[in-house]
C-alpha cells in the first residue's frame, strides 16, 4: 500500500494528543497559491532558472514546500505551491515568510532541490536549479474505487535516505488520470487529492480511497461558536473554524480520532471519535475549557547579540517518548509560543553557523511576570570543501553533510545540533558551519560510500579545508520475470569497499518492479556480485559476476525461485448474493469470533475484488515460534456504506464475505 502520512500539529497539541491502534492514513489540505499562513507580512518573491544538461528548460514544474514558519513546528506540511518554467527556463513564486524547499522535476531527469529562507516583502536571490539525465520513471493510472479516472491528483516522490525524507519530484494526473514522473529509484510515491485518502496498488492502477469526514463546532464556555480556532486530530489532520465556529476535517481514513481545539487563550478536546469507511461523523462539539500558557525565551550569542533565523528544539515533561519540537526564533531573538506543559527541556539547535552550549536549564512556565530565560549559543567550527568527480573535475549539485562521530566534551546524549545539508556550487565547493568540537565524518548523499569516509576534527572556531573525489560509477540493469516482482536485488562490491574496519563489503539493493526489473545506481566501477535475496556473496563467490564500467549500464538477467505460498480465495458478495465488484479487502489479526468495523480500521489493504467479486490473497504465515502469530486472521471487505468481516484459519482455502449496510453491523467504535 502506498500512503501519504502527514503529521501537522503545534506544540501544545502535541502534549495532549494520543490514540490507540494503527494510524489511519491522512492527507494534507490544499493551500492558496501564496500559502499565506503567516499574517506577519506580505509574501516574498523567489525567482530562478532551471537548466537541463546546461540548457534552459521550459515547462519544468517547480514546487515549493514550506519547512516551517514563525512559531510553528518544522514538521508542519501543506500541499506545495507550484509553477512551470517559461520559455527561458525562468520561474517566479510568491511565498509566505519562512524556510522553503524548492524542487524542480521533469521526466527522464533526476530532480534538483534547494532550501532557502523567504522574508516578508523581500525578493530572494535568484536560484539556479540543474536537472541531470537519468533516474527511474514511474507511471500509472489514478482511479477511484469505481475505476473512474481522477484528474489533478498530486503525485510526489519522497526520498528516504537515512538523512532526510524530502519530496524530490512531483506531478499531477492528467485528464485521463495518467501520471508520469522521474526520480531516484529508491522513493516512495505519495498521492493526494481532495475527497480521497490512502491508495491501493492494483496492477498499473493506483486506486484512491474515498475520504471519511468529521464535522462539528468549537464553542466557548458560553456555548457560542468561536471563529479562527484550529482543530487537530490525533494524527495531525487540521481544520480551522469558520465565523460560526464550525469545522470540517476531511481526507481522513476510517478509524478513531481524538480531537483538540486550539485558540490563543484556551484549548479543548474530545475523546476518541470513531468514523467509518467513506462516512461522515457529524455534530462533534468541542468546548474550549482549559487555559493556555506561553513558552517564552530569549536566544543570544555569547556577545549578547540576539539570534535570528534559528530553530530551537524543546521537549515537554509530559512527552518523554516523543521527539522534540522545533520552534522558530523571531527577528528579535525571542520565542513566544503557546504551550500546555509546565516545563520544557532544551533538546537541540538548528542555527546556521551556531552551536549549542549545553547543559541548559529547564524552562519553567508561569504567569506573565515570570522572568524570561536567556539561552546562549556560540559560533562553531567551519569545514570548507570541494567535490570532484572521478576525472578530477568540479562536481556541481552534490549534497553533503557531516555526521558527528565524537563530541568533545560531550554535552549529554539527548542534545543534538541539527545538521545542515549543503549543495556544491559550479566549482564543486561547499561550506558547513556551526560544528561542535570533536571528530566529524563527511557524508556525500546519493553516492556509494566506498572505503572510509573523509574524517576531520574541530577544536574550536577554526576553518578546516577538505577535498573529496567521488568514485567512478555506472549502473546495473537487472531483468527477471514478472513472477519475481517485489524481490530484493542486491549488489556487492567485493574488490574495493568496506564500511570500516571489520565491516562487510559495500553493497546496494533495490526491489524489482511489477515487471521484475530493477535499476541499481550509482554503482562503483569494477567487479560485483549480483543476486536476488541472499543468493549473492563475495565470500562464497555466489551470485552472478558483473563488471561495471564508468558511465555505462551493465545489463544482467537473473532467475529467482518463487515459492508459492498457500492462497486463500475470497468471494465478496452484495447483500442480495450477487458478486460485489471493486470491494476493498483488508487483512488483520483478531482475537474475536465476530470481526467488527472497529477492528479493520487502519489495517493494510490487500487488493480490490474483480468483476466477479473474487480475489486471491496469500495465506498469513503461521510462525510456530510466535505465539501472537497463530491466527485466526480477520478478513474485511468494505465499500461506501457497506461492510463485511470473516475469519480464516491456518489451512483454509476459501472464504465468502457478504456485504451489508453499515447500519446493520453495529457501532464502528
Amino acid at each position: 500500500m502506498v500512503s501519504n502520512p502527514r503529521v501537522t500539529t503545534v506544540l501544545l497539541v502535541s502534549v495532549l494528543l494520543g490514540c490507540n491502534g494503527s494510524k489511519p492514513q491522512a492527507k494534507s489540505e490544499p493551500q492558496p497559491a501564496t500559502n499565506a499562513k503567516d499574517p506577519s507580512g506580505p509574501p516574498g518573491s523567489v525567482t530562478g532558472t532551471v537548466l537541463a544538461n546546461g540548457v534552459a528548460r521550459a515547462g519544468v514544474e517547480v514546487c515549493a514546500r514550506q519547512q516551517g514558519a514563525d512559531h510553528t513546528l518544522t514538521h508542519e506540511r501543506a500541499e506545495p505551491t507550484c509553477t512551470a518554467t517559461d520559455d527561458a527556463g525562468g520561474f517566479t513564486l510568491a511565498l509566505a515568510p519562512g524556510v522553503w524547499s524548492l524542487v524542480a522535476s521533469a521526466v527522464d531527469h533526476q530532480s534538483d532541490s534547494h532550501e532557502l529562507e523567504v522574508r516578508a516583502g523581500i525578493s530572494s536571490a535568484a536560484v539556479d536549479m540543474w536537472l541531470q539525465p537519468g533516474g527511474r520513471t514511474f507511471s500509472g493510472l489514478v482511479v477511484d474505487l469505481d475505476g473512474k479516472p481522477i484528474v489533478g491528483v498530486s503525485v510526489s516522490a519522497q526520498h528516504f535516505d537515512g538523512v532526510t525524507n524530502d519530496i524530490v519530484a512531483r506531478t499531477e494526473s492528467d485528464e485521463v488520470g495518467h501520471f508520469q514522473l522521474t526520480a531516484h529509484p529508491h522513493v516512495l510515491l505519495n498521492f493526494s487529492a481532495p475527497g480521497f485518502t490512502g491508495v491501493v496498488r492494483d496492477g498499473d492502477e493506483y486506486v484512491l480511497m474515498p475520504e471519511s469526514v468529521i464535522t462539528g463546532q468549537v464553542v466557548g464556555a458560553d456555548g457560542r461558536g468561536v471563529a479562527g480556532v484550529r482543530v487537530v486530530t490525533s494524527f495531525g489532520d487540521t481544520a480551522t473554524t469558520d465565523a460560526s465556529g464550525h469545522y470540517r476535517l476531511g481526507q481522513l481514513a476510517a478509524g478513531e480520532y481524538r480531537l483538540v481545539a486550539v485558540s490563543d487563550e484556551q484549548i479543548g478536546s474530545v475523546n476518541q471519535q470513531a468514523v467509518g469507511f467513506a462516512e461522515t461523523l457529524a455534530d462533534v462539539t468541542i468546548t474550549l475549557d482549559t487555559p493556555v500558557h506561553r513558552l517564552r525565551a530569549r536566544v543570544v550569542e555569547r556577545n549578547g547579540e540576539p539570534v535570528t533565523e534559528c530553530r530551537l528544539a524543546v521537549k515537554a515533561d509530559l512527552r518523554d517518548m516523543n521527539p522534540p519540537e522545533f520552534l522558530w526564533i523571531d527577528e528579535k531573538g525571542m520565542i513566544d509560543a503557546p504551550a500546555m506543559g509546565t516545563q520544557y527541556d532544551i533538546q537541540g539547535l538548528h542555527c546556521a553557523g551556531l552551536r549549542g552550549m549545553p547543559p541548559y536549564e529547564t524552562i519553567r512556565l508561569g504567569d506573565a511576570n515570570t522572568e524570561v530565560p536567556t539561552i546562549t549559543v556560540d559560533r562553531g567550527g567551519v569545514v570548507r570543501g570541494r567535490i570532484l568527480d572521478a576525472n578530477g573535475q568540479p562536481r556541481r549539485g552534490v549534497s553533503v553533510m557531516q555526521r558527528t562521530v565524537e563530541i568533545r566534551p560531550s554535552p549529554g546524549p539527548r542534545f543534538v545540533n541539527v545538521n545542515d545539508i549543503r549543495e556544491s556550487d559550479a566549482d564543486g565547493r561547499f561550506e558547513l558551519s556551526g560544528l561542535e568540537p570533536g571528530v566529524h565524518e563527511l557524508r556525500v548523499r546519493g553516492w556509494p560510500r566506498i572505503g572510509p569516509a573523509p574524517m576531520f576534527t574541530i577544536t574550536g572556531r577554526e576553518t578546516t579545508e577538505i577535498e573529496t573525489t567521488l568514485p567512478a560509477t555506472g549502473r546495473i540493469e537487472v531483468k527477471t520475470s514478472a513472477a519475481c516482482a517485489g524481490q530484493q536485488v542486491q549488489v556487492f562490491d567485493c574488490e574495493v569497499g568496506h564500511f570500516g574496519p571489520g565491516g562487510g563489503p559495500w553493497s546496494v539493493d533495490v526491489e524489482t518492479d511489477e515487471h521484475g526489473r530493477a535499476i541499481l545506481e550509482p554503482v562503483a566501477v569494477g567487479r560485483h556480485r549480483v543476486g536476488i535475496g541472499e543468493t549473492a556473496s563475495c565470500r562464497a563467490a555466489t551470485g552472478l559476476e558483473v563488471t561495471v564500467e564508468p558511465d555505462r549500464t551493465a545489463s544482467v538477467e537473473l532467475e529467482c525461485q518463487v515459492v508459492e505460498a498457500p492462497q486463500v480465495v475470497v468471494r465478496v458478495l452484495n447483500s442480495d448474493g450477487t458478486p460485489a465488484a471493486r470491494a476493498l479487502v483488508y487483512l488483520g489479526q483478531t482475537e474475536t469470533a465476530a470481526p467488527s468495523r472497529a477492528q479493520w480500521a487502519g489495517y493494510e489493504a490487500l487488493a480490490i475484488s474483480d468483476g466477479e467479486g473474487r480475489l486471491t490473497i496469500p495465506m498469513p504465515h503461521d510462525d510456530p515460534d510466535d505465539d501472537d502469530d497463530d491466527g485466526p486472521w480477520g478478513v474485511f471487505a468494505v465499500r461506501p456504506g457497506e461492510f463485511a468481516g470473516g475469519l480464516i484459519k491456518v489451512g483454509a482455502s476459501e472464504l465468502t464475505l457478504r456485504l451489508e449496510p453499515t447500519a446493520q453491523t453495529g457501532d464502528p467504535g
